[in-house]
């Protein structure tokens, strides 16, 4: 992550890319290493999972260089937020339609609705704080399509592992992870949306 850090400070897109299939050869020499096989997959795959979700996450780095970056990441996290919250208040009251009952009975299908809807109105009134206000759209759409994923991936992991959320570290709903698992992947989306704007 160290690695992945400089790579973004020194502007190394190169290295940055190579850096999840560097790990990957690191994490297969570890049973070489400590000349054991139990469990090897097991940690390995974690290990992997693990990496390449601060990875994604980390793209938040690349935003902030581009000009007028602070703005974009302000945005994102905003309308990342408004989709998540409007989402879990409106599947609490309209819940015929469950979307992953098994994963998490809170959300459904009429709640990702209103949150997406919601989402994008939102990104439109803020649209002008964006270098490329025209664009608005492009980012609501992957704010709120990408949201709810990395969410919804990180809820199957935790639930697997029988890993429960401890705390609030920020006021209100969840802790500061929750925050963190939202971005996961809004960060690579809305980066790679920006690079193809640009």
């Amino acid at each position: 992550l160290l690695c992945c850090a400089g790579a973004i400070y020194t502007d190394s897109h190169k290295f940055f890319d190579l850096m999840p299939a560097m790990f990957f050869m690191a994490v297969c020499l570890i049973p070489m290493i400590r000349n054991s096989y139990k469990h090897m997959v097991q940690y390995m795959a974690l290990s992997l999972v693990n990496f390449m979700l601060l990875w994604a996450f980390m793209h938040l780095g690349w935003i902030l260089k581009m000009e007028h970056g602070v703005y974009v990441t302000i945005y994102i996290i905003f309308l990342t937020e408004i989709f998540e919250n409007v989402y879990l208040r409106v599947s609490r009251h309209f819940k015929k339609i469950k979307i992953v009952s098994e994963l998490t009975p809170k959300r459904s299908l009429e709640g990702y609705v209103a949150g997406a809807v919601v989402t994008l109105l939102v990104a439109f009134g803020l649209k002008d704080i964006l270098p490329f206000p025209q664009y608005w759209w492009m980012l609501g759409c992957a704010c709120f399509i990408f949201g709810s994923t990395g969410d919804t991936v990180l809820v199957v992991i935790r639930r697997d592992l029988g890993i429960k959320i401890y705390g609030s570290f920020v006021v209100g709903r969840g802790d500061f992870f929750t925050r963190i698992e939202r971005l996961v992947f809004v960060a690579p989306a809305c980066y790679y949306v920006i690079e193809y704007l640009q």
